[in-house]
């Protein structure tokens, strides 16, 4: 069984990004500094549970190969998953080649994958001891 848990969000600007989804009723929950990565992860939440991820990247801080990969957008979709290894299987068996699974700093297993839209694509497995599967991990 898969669904949808979170959309996460690119931007260089942090500060008109929180304020445009505050104005549709999100919240901040946390903010996780990855700065060997020169972003900052921000969770963020609306009042019936909808979740989203925002990296904000320093822009100026990106060398010259990051700044022309680094898009501002959508970064990628999170799904939920109760068996994080048959959906694996599954992908793998169609010749779909995704990332190792990894285990995040709350013990979550996920990985993630490309869609044949280059969508990327994250499964998370639930976690019984959590309301939401987000994981954090260096993007």
């Amino acid at each position: 069984m898969l669904k949808v848990d979170h959309v996460c969000i690119a931007s260089f600007n942090k500060r008109k990004t929180i304020a445009f989804y505050q104005t549709l009723g999100f919240k901040v929950n946390e903010e996780i500094p990855f700065p060997e990565e020169n972003n900052v992860v921000i969770i963020m939440e609306n009042a019936d549970g909808t979740m989203m991820e925002v990296v904000v990247y320093d822009e100026a801080k990106l060398s010259l190969t990051e700044r022309a990969t680094v898009k501002e957008g959508v970064h990628h979709y999170g799904f939920i998953t109760d068996n994080i290894k048959e959906v694996y299987d599954k992908l793998t068996a169609q010749g779909i080649k995704p990332n190792l699974i990894r285990t995040d700093t709350d013990g979550r297993r996920y990985f993630f994958v490309n869609s044949p839209g280059d969508v990327k694509i994250e499964f998370i497995e639930e976690n019984p001891c959590t309301e939401h599967g987000i994981s954090v991990q260096v993007l």
